[in-house]
Formats: C-alpha cells, structure tokens, sequence
C-alpha cells in the first residue's frame, strides 16, 4: 500500500515539475529519525517508528524511476537491472557482516 502510495506521489511530483530525488531525500531523513527513535528508546511507545520504519522501507522503489530520469530508454532496463544487484549486494553485505 505504501508503495502505491509513494508512486502516486512521485507522479505527482514529476507532473507539476519537480524531481523525485527531493522525495526521496525527505523520506530518508523521515526514516533516519524513525530509526533513531528506536534506537534511542524514547518513553514514546515504539509502534509509530516502527510504523514509518514499515511504511518508508519501500521508498527504495523510487531509485528505479529516478534512474529512468537520467538515461536514454535503451539504457534503463539494464540500469534497473544493475541497480537491483546492487540493492540486493549490499543488503546480504550488511547481514552478513552483522553475523
């Protein structure tokens, strides 16, 4: 649902002339603080950085499009493509180094 939402968003964005990275920088930053916010255990009940931890997870979606802004059509298939490796690459990166 999330997902659908933020792509509602970004085309919106991307119809009224302004670029999906601003998007994307403001859900990271929303997401930073979530994280702190379960980190740091505030005496906040911790359900609503959870909430918006779930919720912004899929903002990652939106590098495919921002992707799609930069190259010519021939090339973004493969640009998808390889940006999907490297999403995938680090995730298993950080797992494992965490053990």
């Amino acid at each position: 649902m999330a997902a659908l939402l933020l792509g509602a968003v970004a085309d919106s964005l991307r119809r009224h002339g302004k670029n999906i990275e601003t998007l994307l920088a403001i859900i990271a930053a929303v997401f930073i603080a979530a994280e702190l916010a379960v980190i740091l255990h505030p005496p906040l009940l911790s359900l609503p950085s959870w909430i918006i931890v779930a919720v912004v997870g899929s903002a990652i979606a939106l590098s495919y499009a921002i992707t799609g802004d930069y190259l010519p059509a021939e090339l973004i298939a493969g640009a998808n493509s390889l940006l999907n490796v490297l999403h995938f690459g680090w995730a298993f990166l950080v797992q494992y180094g965490r053990g």
